[in-house]
């Protein structure tokens, strides 16, 4: 029997539930945030509920504005809306990538728990519901522009820029203080210091200069920025970067036939190059060689775009005709058995998945690797994820192997990166993960591409 009704009220219990809701997604220490929880009660039953239990993280308070209801008829809801308060040391959760590896990144802040009695069970039950809000920093400072690529090329001009540094001050006090950003010779920003009043609950912009010299090494460089208060104690931090890339390109025109993202069109206006996205149709119907030295495939474009198979021969004729064309890796199942490359490349499923996997060049002469930069092994450091996938397992003798690298005990895969004369013009294949690396900024991937795309100028 008591089966019997244990069975009954959990089976009323599923229509009995309990939702909360705050009116902020973020919100900002010493603010305050509304969250209303409702109860419904959908059974056949009249139910009892006792009073709230609410757990908040140190440095939160609540108020009561409303209560729930003690006793609720079959068939109605209850609310109460609690006026949540954060005081100046609640500790933040934005920017979500400062707090990734704490143990309790995104758990819900605000708790709720409602003891429910039924008329057929002698101990009340247990509801929950919970919500997340981020907090925003007391004090935060924002770079732009911040992760900037800066093209280092030897040449008598010193590369120059403006930054701006934003100070958002959230409390209610104003801020009095020194914003000093760090030097790393032959990098130097100027004014060295600047005086800085913040009111409160404002923002104030402050503008310097950098100025990058000669030489300066390749990388990603990183610059402390620092701001403290009257008695030199630190307030907040950031930091400016800089991607730091020596690279040469070729005057040439480009078409790229874009996927999945904008790495090809960021990389062509790096290097300042000519560029143009192109579509499908313009392959199939316009006059390529008119228009283009180079064109690229992004990843997989035989996927995003299935009507560029029918377009296929005039992007042959535009290598025939004198034209680079560079294709990205592409999957096996969109490619093999239907003749897209000038001789047959058949791919397959091999990767490497080490990003460390050492890099062998096997023709040091040849254009792709010579001009206009130099490419070495050590363009391959520094990669990210994994070298390459989607390798041909099979391709046609006139292809030139111009790469061999394999995962630690894993048979040499030289077909990673396959260039082929056609015609007037030139044929790239390439296996190895070059957008990812692009997009990674990594000094090495902008010198190899940058060599490709300039295949139809080469000496």
């Amino acid at each position: 029997v008591l089966a019997g009704k244990l069975e009954k009220s959990l089976l009323l219990l599923t229509k009995i539930s309990l939702k909360l809701i705050a009116n902020k997604e973020t919100v900002s220490p010493t603010e305050e945030l509304t969250a209303t929880v409702t109860l419904s009660n959908n059974s056949a039953l009249a139910i009892e509920v006792k009073p709230l239990i609410i757990s908040l993280p140190e440095n939160w308070e609540f108020e009561e504005k409303t209560k729930l209801n003690t006793n609720l008829e079959a068939g109605t809801n209850s609310s109460q809306e609690l006026i949540l308060k954060l005081n100046e040391f609640v500790r933040p959760t934005l920017p979500l990538v400062d707090y990734i590896y704490d143990l309790d990144f995104l758990e819900p802040q605000i708790n709720i728990a409602a003891k429910v009695s039924l008329p057929e069970l002698t101990e009340p039950i247990l509801l929950t519901a919970a919500t997340r809000v981020e907090v925003n920093p007391l004090i935060e400072m924002e770079i732009l522009p911040n992760n900037k690529l800066v093209n280092i090329t030897d040449s008598g001009e010193t590369n120059s820029y403006p930054v701006q540094i934003k100070i958002t001050n959230r409390s209610r006090t104003t801020i009095l203080g020194r914003l000093r950003p760090s030097t790393l010779p032959p990098i130097q920003i100027t004014p060295q210091e600047q005086q800085l009043k913040v009111e409160g609950q404002s923002t104030s912009i402050v503008t310097f200069f950098v100025a990058i010299g000669r030489p300066v090494p390749e990388g990603l460089a990183r610059l402390p920025v620092i701001f403290v208060d009257d008695y030199g104690r630190e307030v907040v931090r950031t930091e400016l970067r800089m991607n730091l890339i020596r690279v040469l390109s070729a005057k040439v025109d480009v078409g790229y036939l874009r996927t999945f993202d904008f790495t090809l069109p960021q990389t062509l206006d790096f290097y300042g190059v000519s560029n143009r996205e192109i579509t499908v149709k313009e392959i199939a119907e316009g006059n390529l060689n008119s228009s283009f030295d180079t064109i690229v495939l992004d990843n997989r474009a035989y996927l995003a775009y299935p009507e560029l198979e029918k377009a296929n021969q005039k992007l042959l004729n535009f290598v025939r005709n004198g034209g680079t064309l560079i294709v990205f890796y592409q999957r096996a199942s969109d490619w093999n058995d239907k003749e897209l490359s000038p001789y047959p490349i058949k791919i397959g499923d091999e990767r490497i998945t080490n990003e460390n996997a050492p890099v062998d060049i096997l023709v040091k002469d040849h254009p792709l690797i010579t001009s206009p930069n130099k490419v070495t092994a050590a363009d391959f450091q520094g990669w990210i994820q994994e070298r390459g996938l989607n390798f041909p397992s099979e391709w046609d003798e006139r292809y030139f192997t111009l790469l061999s690298c394999s995962d630690p005990d894993e048979e040499e895969l030289k077909s990673g990166l396959l260039v082929a004369g056609h015609g007037r013009g030139q044929y790239i294949y390439v296996s190895y993960a070059l957008s990812r690396q692009l997009r990674a900024f990594n000094p090495g991937a902008f010198h190899l591409f940058a060599n490709m795309i300039s295949l139809p100028k080469a000496k």
